[in-house]
């Protein structure tokens, strides 16, 4: 979607590059409800770059401290509280009635340029932990955008009407 040296430069957040960020900040109560929240500029720089899968085995207890969170001093510590609070954050969304959604994810194997087997994909409490925060974190803005008087796109979903096989979809200006 996005020209080359955005998507794997400007915009990535590459290891020990600076990068400018639109950070974030919320605070979570115990419940796991957001109190407050401020979104503001920042510099950031990416201490490791770490994978789902063996980040996920590592805090599940079934696979070993990837070497990249042991070389970083405070990052597993870091890592365990932002499974902490992923945790009371989707307790909490669950709590008010969020919708769960689960699929299963598969991938070719492939043999001398051929799909020999598909290899399903488990999810697991890293991509949770990553999800958690990203959904935290879009509410969190249509707050801000709506405080302060920003335009923003927004969906909105009519209910069904008797006969109408369909729920219409309107994208406004809020």
């Amino acid at each position: 979607m996005l020209p080359a040296e955005l998507s794997t430069d400007l915009t990535s957040l590459l290891a020990d590059k600076d990068r400018l960020a639109l950070v974030i900040e919320l605070r979570v109560q115990n419940d796991g409800s957001v109190n407050c929240h401020d979104a503001y500029r920042a510099w950031l720089r990416n201490r490791a770059k770490l994978a789902y899968s063996s980040t996920g085995a590592w805090l599940e207890g079934r696979g070993p401290m990837p070497p990249a969170i042991a070389a970083v001093p405070g990052m597993e510590a870091q890592l365990r509280l932002q499974r902490e609070i992923s945790e009371k954050l989707r307790a909490f969304r669950k709590q008010q009635g969020a919708l769960t959604f689960g699929s299963i994810e598969a991938r070719p194997v492939m043999e001398n340029g051929e799909v020999k087997d598909l290899q399903v994909s488990r999810h697991n409490v890293a991509e949770d932990l990553i999800e958690s925060f990203m959904v935290a974190a879009n509410v969190a803005m249509a707050q801000h955008l709506k405080e302060t008087g920003c335009l923003s796109i927004r969906r909105v979903v009519k209910t069904q009407n008797a006969g109408t096989a369909f729920k219409p979809l309107r994208l406004h200006l809020a």
